[in-house]
């Protein structure tokens, strides 16, 4: 149920660029783009909050990844969490 600062720092970028680009009358279209990557990341940070926190994770880095460069900043914040959980449950398994 982690959330980091990089996960919270793309969404808010991503939304930035989105009400930028419905700004602009001339792309109107990449706004809707932009839009469906700001609700996946959102969907998969919600994810997060329950049992299917690696869905929600891998929900969150796929719908980052489609705005390289800076989505790249979630990705990898959200790859950090996803190898975090694997650790804890690696943990786990050693000490049962």
């Amino acid at each position: 149920m982690r959330i980091n600062a990089g996960m919270i720092l793309a969404v808010v970028i991503h939304s930035l660029i989105t009400l930028n680009l419905f700004a602009n009358s001339d792309l109107p279209e990449m706004g809707y783009l932009v839009m469906a990557v700001v609700i996946g990341n959102v969907i998969g940070m919600l994810l997060t909050f329950t049992d299917l926190k690696k869905a929600g994770y891998m929900t969150f880095i796929i719908s980052s990844a489609i705005l390289v460069p800076i989505g790249l900043i979630g990705a990898i914040s959200a790859r950090k969490e996803l190898d975090k959980l694997k650790q804890e449950e690696f943990n786990k398994t050693l000490n049962d």
